[in-house]
């Protein structure tokens, strides 16, 4: 796996925060650190940018941390960063409210020097399997969908292939009898340009799909006309 510097983004309206952060996190994780003291700025850069974790202070003046919280986590595709809440003291109705909001963790101010570099980096590594995990599934589904196209594909192309290659050397022939041979295989090619064209149909509109077995262990995509709801 290529190496990539961790994108980490803090927000806090305390300017001595972030640079003890900032201090800190630099000192030992490889890491791209922003800080934040306005929220809006830091959730346009968290949309425009990939991030791969969020510090966020609770308190803040203009817009709150659950604010924020709930803006990160209602957002399809912000929900999945993970975020630790700063926080000056153990309220726990507050922290309960932040879990309930979708924070992943949480850290006491004053507990910097023994719990931010222990969190942080195993918030970042359960982020990097969660990844890890979630391509492989999609190179699992894209590899069962190419296999089921071709699969499913494969006998109505060989149809086409076929009967195109019978009409083309009956119009050779010119014999009497090859127009009704002809009429045979132009439907034959007809009936599997259409199979094809129902198949294209059932990809373009697919909400949920099977699988069945094909060749081993190996499992593609069921996309058999014949099991249609």
């Amino acid at each position: 796996m290529t190496f990539r510097k961790k994108n980490i983004v803090a927000i806090d309206d305390e300017e001595s925060v972030l640079i003890n952060l900032e201090k800190k996190l630099n000192k030992f994780i490889e890491c791209n650190f922003y800080g934040f003291k306005n929220s809006d700025e830091a959730l346009n850069f968290i949309r425009e940018n990939h991030v791969d974790l969020i510090l966020l202070d609770l308190l803040m003046p203009e817009k709150s941390g659950f604010e924020v919280l709930s803006e990160i986590k209602d957002d399809e595709n912000l929900k999945r960063i993970p975020v630790i809440i700063l926080t000056v003291k153990a309220d726990a109705e507050a922290i309960d409210e932040a879990f309930e909001r979708g924070a992943d963790d949480y850290i006491l101010k004053s507990s910097y020097e023994n719990e931010l570099l222990a969190r942080v980096k195993r918030i970042l590594r359960t982020k990097e399997m969660e990844e890890e995990l979630l391509n492989y599934e999609r190179d699992k589904v894209a590899l069962q969908l190419g296999g089921g196209i071709a699969h499913h594909f494969n006998q109505p192309l060989t149809v086409l292939t076929m009967g195109f290659e019978i009409i083309r050397t009956l119009l050779e022939t010119q014999h009497p009898e090859a127009l009704k041979t002809i009429d045979k295989y132009l439907k034959m090619c007809e009936d599997s340009a259409e199979r094809i064209s129902k198949i294209v149909d059932k990809l373009s509109s697919l909400k949920k799909y099977s699988i069945m077995k094909y060749v081993g262990d190996m499992h593609i995509f069921d996309l058999s006309l014949d099991n249609e709801d």
